[in-house]
């Protein structure tokens, strides 16, 4: 754009001071890693049925167990079904930990409640190892960024060169945002986080698109050869911005349905990383798209039009 406005400037200083915090978070402290996410040795007490204070006593009475024999989980995971209570260690404490005592130790609690006295307890101490999960995400992360070459080729051919670089900035600025905002709410991640990158860019794209598209309606419409960029993105961004809204809020509610009702706590963190995405990525394609397009799209208007002169002369 020819003078950014103030909204611009805000939008270029808060982006840059997500980009540059989240990457000092991240440098200095990683990322905040679910019990699910981490390789090791994991104790699961399950109760037969999750009634009453079951999955209450299940977990004081294995955490109490485990402060007594002096060993420590690296992270803790509940799941809604059943009543299961998950701890995870990195190093083997086998010779410290008897499944056996814990169960005994669970039942002993039960009995004293007339409610679950009649309850059976599961306990297993197994190695653990959450490939399967990572793989899941790596194969929709690959999807999506299969889906944003296309958005990207489609849109070159359809709105030319400008257009294409609007929607792949917005693409790729909101991944680096996505995971510098998730480094900064310190937001227990696992191997959905790549999903999750992967989703933002790909909504980020097609909620530039849309924008870039309307662009070239508007840019039709003036069928003028000195177009005012600056107008047509204003006009643009009031009649694309709802639709933008629209499809951003159901991606949004998909991840308010993942936290209400998602079985265990590492999908209900998914939810909540699909909903920073969903956010991150209309701010992106509302804020930036028409900069980049307005910077490109009169750069080749006077290219062409300065050839037109010299061929005349």
């Amino acid at each position: 754009m020819k003078t950014l406005s103030k909204f611009n400037k805000i939008c270029i200083i808060s982006l840059i001071c997500i980009l540059v915090i989240g990457a000092a978070m991240i440098s200095f402290f990683g990322f905040n890693a679910s019990a699910e996410n981490v390789n090791g040795y994991a104790l699961s007490v399950k109760a037969e049925e999750n009634i009453g204070d079951a999955a209450k006593i299940i977990a004081e009475k294995t955490d109490a167990y485990c402060v007594d024999k002096s060993i420590k989980p690296a992270k803790a995971d509940s799941f809604d079904d059943g009543g299961e209570y998950v701890l995870i260690f990195t190093e083997d404490v086998s010779e410290s930990l008897s499944a056996a005592d814990v169960k005994a130790l669970i039942k002993e609690a039960f009995n004293g409640d007339e409610l679950l006295k009649n309850i059976d307890v599961t306990v297993s101490y197994t190695e653990t190892v959450n490939a399967d999960y990572s793989l899941n995400a790596l194969y929709l992360s690959i999807a999506a960024v299969i889906s944003l070459a296309f958005v990207f080729v489609y849109t070159l051919f359809a709105e030319k060169l400008a257009g294409a670089l609007s929607v792949l900035f917005s693409g790729g600025v909101s991944a680096l945002a996505v995971i510098a905002a998730i480094g900064i709410a310190r937001v227990p991640v696992d191997g959905f986080l790549l999903a999750a990158v992967a989703v933002a860019a790909l909504l980020s794209s097609i909620l530039s698109l849309v924008l870039v598209n309307r662009f070239g309606e508007e840019l039709k419409l003036m069928n003028t050869d000195k177009p005012d960029t600056e107008k047509i993105v204003e006009i643009g961004l009031k009649k694309g911005t709802l639709r933008i809204y629209l499809t951003s809020a159901f991606i949004a509610a998909f991840g308010v349905l993942l936290i209400a009702f998602g079985l265990t706590t590492a999908v209900k963190w998914a939810g909540l990383q699909i909903i920073v995405a969903s956010i991150i990525s209309v701010f992106v394609s509302v804020a930036f798209t028409g900069i980049i397009w307005t910077a490109l799209k009169p750069r080749k208007k006077r290219v062409v039009k300065e050839v037109a002169e010299e061929s005349a002369e």
